[in-house]
């Protein structure tokens, strides 16, 4: 797997994982793990908003389906929704039937959530198993990971740690940055909204362009597409 961190576990990697897009120079994607949240999801959707900013949501399917809403505000946006599962289950616990139901499962909710498969998928923790990359195949979706890890989701964590996190990241520029605008911890998120403008505003200095993870590793073609038909795509 190119550009990843230490943090990242080298559990069953390869090159079929997405983390960096070698020809994204003067790109970043920055992504959003563990929503839709109620509090959380609108206000860095306020953010990118502000900014103009395209972004990747990895939404759990559980969720998704409790909030119709913002998964809606999300496509409305022009955001890209892929899927990070049902329940933020690990698949180092899963065995091959297991593996093959949860991603099938998720899949499913979020076609009839979206009206559209997902083309991305992030494991939980980004862990994956000998079965993640096979499962994904079969459901024609594409496993992706990260180049620049955040730590917005460590308790307690500040804002300034997370700015300085991001914009000294080795693999930054081409890469997946990772972030959450959900937590199982109440308020955790709240960190990178104060974080995240100023790495915007930074990036954008710096002239590089924040895009969706199709117009990072499928620029032309995912470029020819009309908004209302990118969706999940």
């Amino acid at each position: 797997m190119v550009g990843k961190e230490a943090s990242v576990p080298e559990l069953f990697s390869g090159p079929e994982i997405l983390s960096k897009s070698l020809s994204g120079a003067g790109k970043v994607a920055l992504t959003f793990d563990d929503g839709p949240d109620p509090i959380y999801t609108p206000r860095i959707l306020e953010i990118l908003r502000s900014y103009k900013v395209q972004a990747t949501f990895f939404v759990l399917s559980t969720k998704a389906q409790r909030y119709p809403g913002i998964i809606e505000a999300i496509l409305r946006d022009g955001h890209h929704v892929a899927s990070h599962g049902v329940r933020h289950q690990p698949h180092l616990t899963l065995t091959r039937g297991g593996t093959f139901g949860e991603m099938r499962r998720a899949v499913e909710i979020l076609k009839e959530t979206t009206g559209q498969a997902p083309r991305y998928y992030r494991p939980p923790w980004g862990l994956v198993n000998r079965w993640t990359v096979e499962a994904a195949r079969q459901l024609q979706m594409e496993v992706v990971r990260w180049s620049c890890d955040s730590r917005d989701w460590v308790l307690g964590i500040r804002p300034q740690y997370i700015i300085r996190r991001v914009l000294t990241c080795r693999h930054l520029e081409g890469g997946i940055v990772l972030c959450h605008d959900g937590s199982f911890v109440p308020h955790r998120p709240r960190a990178l909204l104060t974080a995240l403008p100023v790495i915007i505003s930074e990036l954008r200095h710096r002239g590089w362009r924040l895009v969706e993870l199709p117009m990072l590793f499928f620029p032309e073609p995912y470029a020819s597409l009309s908004a209302s038909d990118r969706g999940t795509c």
